[in-house]
């Protein structure tokens, strides 16, 4: 485990757990990344301007004042058997959990209880699980529980669990996306009222903890499955 020693969340006590620079790689395995805090820029667990694998490790309670609390992106990340949960971005632009402008593959992984609020909404969006402006595929993965005050995602999803993300942008509150979604099929998403999206066949939308669940099926949506 990487852990940040325990101080107040202050200017002077800003720490970003790692940096990977443009021609840098990395690969972590098998590791905990907690309470990272970075207040000039973002991310507050890491910022990758480079190439970072990330694989059964768990990234938790790290926070940038600006944005970004767990990862920003802006290099190729791939992300494998993960975890990502209460990190936050206070007060700009950018993801609770992830903030990619670049390429990030996210492959049976969990983000949940990230969080971030856009008090500067002229700065820019906000995406409590991710936001992304880049290229982002997330495959065989749950997105739940994240709440943001904005949102602007684009994205391909694949077998994947989007619901009871709370949205207070766009489409919000109950909504878990905003802006254009690709679904590659058999996803679950809770309300895709925010997003512009073409449900597949073999897609389920409504909430994951009751059998109140509607599919998509020859074209027709809202037939009971």
């Amino acid at each position: 485990m990487i852990l940040r020693t325990t101080t107040p969340e202050t200017p002077s006590t800003s720490f970003r757990l790692m940096h990977v620079a443009g021609t840098g790689t990395l690969t972590l395995e098998r590791l905990t990344l907690k309470g990272g805090y970075l207040y000039t820029s973002g991310g507050g667990g890491i910022a990758n301007r480079g190439t970072l694998t990330i694989t059964s490790s768990t990234l938790r309670d790290n926070s940038a004042y600006r944005s970004n609390g767990g990862i920003g992106n802006s290099g190729t990340l791939t992300i494998t058997n993960s975890t990502l949960s209460g990190n936050n971005a206070v007060t700009a632009a950018g993801g609770g959990g992830i903030g990619n402008s670049s390429t990030l593959t996210l492959t049976n992984s969990t983000l949940s209880d990230n969080w971030s609020f856009n008090s500067f909404v002229d700065r820019g969006s906000a995406g409590g699980g991710i936001d992304n402006s880049g290229t982002l595929t997330i495959t065989s993965s749950t997105l739940s529980g994240n709440w943001a005050y904005s949102s602007v995602s684009g994205l391909e999803l694949q077998n994947t669990i989007l619901a009871r993300n709370t949205l207070e942008g766009p489409g919000g509150p109950e909504s878990d996306c905003s802006g254009p979604v690709t679904s590659l099929g058999t996803n679950l998403i809770g309300d895709p009222a925010g997003c512009t999206i073409t449900l597949q066949e073999s897609d389920l939308t409504g909430d994951p903890g009751s059998l109140n669940l509607s599919g998509f099926v020859a074209g027709r949506s809202g037939q009971s499955m």
